[in-house]
């Protein structure tokens, strides 16, 4: 573990380090399971050339029903978010890019609530799920300048019950 150590961080100390940058950006997605398009924040911190670790929160668009027979009306709403941290291996990288495979753990939540009415009778309900999730994935970025780039990433979910492809691209603004 010193020898991979002492390697990671020899190749942080050269002219083109990026070690200590900060990233911020918005994220647009799409989550295959859900079939749903998100919108989140994310962070990465860029801790020697070789490794970044990024963290990012993502809400889904939610889905929406409503039911009316007249006399009797329902509703339901179903809403997700996640919450992931990912670590990049810097694999393939230059000046102004880099190109990194991704290992993480996520948290994906889902809730239902639910609305039901008839004459006088109402009945509201919520329902609330989550996962803890695995992230496997590659991706990469481009800075157009010293302080905005752009970022590509296609990741697999895997969670209990299920997995979901989730490809994403940010805009980011580097400090």
């Amino acid at each position: 573990m010193s020898l991979v150590a002492l390697v990671g961080f020899a190749q942080g100390n050269n002219l083109n380090d990026r070690s200590g940058k900060w990233n911020a950006g918005i994220v647009i997605g799409y989550g295959t399971d859900i079939s749903k398009p998100s919108f989140g924040i994310r962070g990465v911190y860029d801790i020697v050339d070789a490794f970044s670790v990024a963290g990012s929160f993502n809400y889904y668009l939610k889905e929406s029903e409503d039911f009316d027979a007249g006399y009797a009306s329902a509703s339901a709403d179903l809403k997700w978010w996640d919450i992931n941290v990912d670590g990049h291996w810097n694999f393939f990288r230059g000046n102004n890019y880099k190109i990194y495979a991704l290992v993480g753990i996520g948290y994906i939540h889902s809730k239902l609530t639910t609305s039901e009415s008839a004459g006088e009778y109402e009945r509201d309900d919520s329902v609330s799920d989550g996962a803890v999730a695995g992230n496997f994935g590659i991706g990469g970025q481009y800075n157009f300048t010293e302080q905005w780039g752009a970022a590509f990433e296609a990741k697999y979910q895997v969670y209990s019950g299920g997995g979901q492809f989730v490809p994403a691209v940010s805009v980011m603004y580097r400090f």
